[in-house]
């Protein structure tokens, strides 16, 4: 039997009010408190949402565990930062927080664009010594083993308007014939306007940049070609098996 609980990320919460119960209504109702997060001083007023609150067999509520949020900054900068070449660039994940946990019980974990991890702890400082666009992406877990992802870019000796197209899909995939999977294709540090073309051996699949498909038995080489407005474009590819 589920139960709607209503709930903040940031939340204390009270005792059930019972409200007339019968068989297969909902008779409880929920109580709370927020309250504001505040991240190295930073005041953050957390939206309500609506969870829904099982009931075991001993009767007792499980609530959901909320998964943590990351922030990440490069040199006290959220999204995109601009160095020279050899200047060194502090990262931070120190806002970081567990919306229904001890934010001491995180972990971290930093990785480049190629997906190789480069630091474990919430900061560290990082030199870069050629020009390119460099995006660093924060994994934050918390002890549910629930996570959140955050990214930064640095661009050394260029400038935002002349970031070039660098597609990014993720490793090959080991997965159930028939099985639905989903992948998300991305340019690396570009928010612009963006077309996306999925396919396999020349066969359109998709255009979103969400891609939810399902395979038949065997290897499948899946491509992803973005393209922006003026035209230029660049793919990325990964081997889905399907077994």
């Amino acid at each position: 039997m589920k139960k709607t609980f209503i709930q903040g990320t940031s939340v204390l919460l009270s005792a059930f009010l019972l409200v007339g119960c019968s068989d297969g209504a909902c008779c409880e109702d929920g109580v709370e408190v927020l309250s504001t997060l505040q991240p190295n001083g930073e005041e953050r007023t957390q939206e309500i949402k609506k969870v829904l609150v099982e009931e075991n067999s001993t009767n007792e509520f499980i609530i959901p565990n909320l998964a943590p949020k990351a922030v990440a900054y490069a040199n006290d900068s959220l999204e995109m930062i601009k160095v020279c070449a050899c200047e060194s660039v502090q990262f931070d994940a120190s806002s970081s927080y567990d919306p229904d946990g001890d934010d001491t019980n995180l972990s971290y974990l930093w990785s480049d664009k190629n997906d190789f991890i480069i630091n474990d702890q919430s900061s560290f400082e990082q030199q870069y010594d050629h020009q390119g666009v460099y995006e660093m992406t924060l994994t934050v877990r918390d002890d549910h083993n629930a996570t959140s992802v955050d990214r930064v870019c640095v661009l050394v000796n260029i400038d935002e308007e002349y970031i070039p197209l660098n597609v990014h899909i993720g490793g090959d995939r080991n997965v159930k014939a028939g099985e639905k999977i989903s992948l998300f294709g991305r340019a690396i540090c570009r928010n612009d306007d963006l077309n996306y073309a999925w396919s396999v051996a020349d066969k359109l699949l998709s255009t979103e940049a969400v891609f939810e498909h399902s395979f038949e038995v065997g290897e499948h080489i899946l491509t992803l070609t973005i393209e922006d407005s003026e035209g230029n474009s660049a793919t990325d590819s990964v081997v889905i098996n399907s077994i």
